[in-house]
């Protein structure tokens, strides 16, 4: 059994009690700041003097993913990359619950409305850079951070395949022959993991 340690308190104090480089991962789900029920917790994202903590604890590689609200994920993205990390990417999460924050109006203006349905939300993928010197694999070996293990994070199911080798090899990053090879042989552990993230209503709908 995995043992938590569960740290209670304002995140930027608590923060400060974590050694540097001790971290492998941050995954967080922070304020928007889109004053939610006009809560005083959400008027603002995090600030660049948090995400800096953040760094600091990370071990040389290790990623943050960071939930982010559509209105006011730019914001957030800019504090993170002002405290020193590298933007690697944004995931979607799709999802099919939530309901619209709209502002019905009334009279003969009904039907009208202020806000679409949320369905998705953008997650940052950030990363602290790597140890100075040291290459991507001599990272790994040393921090155990930087890279991914893509083939444990496979989508199962139908094997990855593309839709046509002709397509692939259009691809800088690929030649013919590998093209080739990959249609002919698709990897037997499923698809490779995207920048994607369906729930189980939005994943029905799309394999429909």
């Amino acid at each position: 059994m995995s043992l938590i340690n569960l740290m209670l308190g304002d995140c930027l104090e608590k923060l400060k009690e974590i050694e540097d480089n001790s971290v492998d991962a941050v995954v967080t789900d922070p304020p928007y700041g889109l004053k939610f029920m006009n809560k005083h917790w959400d008027y603002e994202v995090p600030s660049v003097e948090i995400w800096k903590e953040v760094l600091r604890v990370l071990k040389p590689g290790g990623h943050l993913l960071s939930f982010g609200g559509t209105r006011t994920y730019h914001r957030m993205a800019v504090n993170i990359e002002d405290a020193g990390f590298e933007i690697r990417d944004q995931i979607q999460w799709l999802y099919g619950s939530g309901f619209p924050k709209s502002h019905n109006l009334k009279d003969q203006w009904q039907g009208w409305g202020t806000a679409l349905k949320p369905a998705n939300e953008p997650i940052c993928m950030a990363r602290k850079p790597l140890e100075k010197g040291l290459t991507i694999a001599e990272n790994v070996v040393k921090w155990g951070t930087g890279a991914f293990n893509i083939d444990e994070c496979r989508i199962e199911g139908e094997p990855w395949k593309p839709h046509s080798a002709t397509g692939l090899a259009k691809n800088k990053f690929f030649t013919d022959g590998e093209a080739q090879e990959i249609e002919k042989n698709p990897h037997i552990s499923g698809r490779w993991p995207a920048n994607l993230i369906l729930d189980e209503q939005a994943a029905e709908m799309l394999d429909e």
